[in-house]
């Protein structure tokens, strides 16, 4: 909510005279969060900068929180969140990240949250998020500009040098304890009735910290099922055709690096495919191992699409937050063709066998439980149904 209302006004703007000054300088600044952080966001012309970065300054420190814009906005996000309710895939991540997380780890829920968290947040609550949490000691600056330094610096300094920290003290994060990944595999059942179509998100957390070098669990990743040559898209799709986009990768967060299976499968082939999945996760750690050509193709996917991947300047800007909130070296893109070259099939498959468990997985099934419970019950996992949440 409250980087919602950042640029909804200020004490000297209206979010009417935000909107038109942004227009006048041909700038685009965007206030938004992940499951890590809250940024603000600004891409302005060069000849533009200081005025730019002068209404960017004004929505980070001056935010107004009018009753009337916070009514409107958490109208809008209750919204959100009931329409998240009927899409199969907000469904299916909602009670997927809840679980392997569990319901009080602040990564087991989503970015829209809760629905009646969102109704009974006060004013107040969000002036306290904003003291505690929008404020210079914890901010950090990612520029890409193709001005001098100093010229930047200068702005800069214009612009937040006078900013001070308010007397409250600064919020800590209090992520405690994550569940204990399961010593035996589950389904978690959400019952969609009608639907042609069943989404399974299956994973687990994994013990990997995102602090250190995941290339070779990111190779083992692309061949399992990242990449459009991997076993995963290869089986469910381009052999049997049961579903059209089906993937697997690791979903980065700062202090965790939970493993996601997303695949959307035709109803009557959803015990199936759970199968299908858990046999394939199976035969990768197990008898049927990296083999040098999935290798090979591993490594020329994540090198060969390198320098695709800095073509803009939001793009550049991306990875130097990235880096910084992964602890990586400044020049980590530099160095990342050559290790991803320098990998063994050996090498993967440790990097597998420490990423995964088979009896760790948890699968979340949105589909018409009057047809998927009896495919369900043909596996032999316990079979928990739960409503959307």
């Amino acid at each position: 909510m409250v980087m919602s209302l950042l640029d909804e006004g200020t004490p000297t703007r209206t979010s009417q005279q935000i909107a038109e000054e942004k227009e006048r300088l041909g700038a685009s600044l965007d206030a938004g969060g992940t499951a890590d952080r809250s940024t603000v966001s600004l891409s302005a012309l060069s000849a533009n900068l200081a005025p730019s970065l002068a209404l960017m300054a004004d929505i980070v420190r001056n935010p107004a929180f009018n009753p009337a814009d916070v009514e409107r906005v958490r109208g809008q996000l209750v919204t959100a969140v009931e329409e998240a309710k009927t899409d199969p895939d907000s469904m299916a991540v909602r009670v997927y990240m809840r679980t392997i997380f569990g319901p009080d780890h602040p990564y087991g829920t989503t970015a829209l949250g809760d629905e009646a968290a969102v109704k009974a947040i006060s004013r107040d609550d969000l002036i306290g998020f904003e003291n505690r949490w929008l404020r210079p000691d914890k901010a950090q600056l990612f520029v890409v500009s193709s001005l001098p330094l100093e010229e930047v610096k200068a702005q800069l300094e214009h612009a937040f040098g006078d900013w001070r920290a308010p007397a409250v003290p600064a919020g800590q994060k209090q992520f405690g304890q994550a569940a204990a990944r399961p010593t035996s595999p589950r389904i978690v059942l959400i019952d969609r009735p009608g639907s042609p179509q069943s989404v399974i998100y299956g994973g687990e957390i994994t013990p990997l910290d995102p602090r250190t070098d995941l290339i070779p669990n990111l190779a083992g990743s692309d061949i399992l099922g990242s990449g459009s040559f991997s076993r995963i898209f290869q089986d469910l799709r381009e052999s049997k055709g049961w579903a059209y986009s089906p993937y697997s990768y690791t979903v980065m967060r700062a202090q965790a690096v939970p493993y996601l299976i997303d695949a959307s499968v035709q109803a009557d082939k959803t015990g199936a495919s759970i199968a299908e999945l858990m046999s394939l996760v199976k035969d990768l750690l197990g008898p049927k191992k990296v083999t040098p050509e999935e290798l090979k193709l591993s490594v020329a996917s994540a090198t060969g699409g390198l320098p695709g991947e800095f073509q803009t300047s939001e793009s550049v800007l991306g990875a130097m937050e990235s880096n910084a909130l992964y602890g990586r070296p400044d020049n980590y893109y530099e160095l990342v063709a050559d290790k991803y070259r320098a990998l063994t099939p050996g090498q993967v498959d440790q990097a597998l066998s420490t990423m995964l468990d088979p009896n760790g997985l948890v699968f979340v099934v949105v589909g018409d439980a009057a047809k998927v419970r009896p495919q369900l019950a043909s596996l032999g996992m316990p079979v928990e149904e739960v409503k959307p949440q």
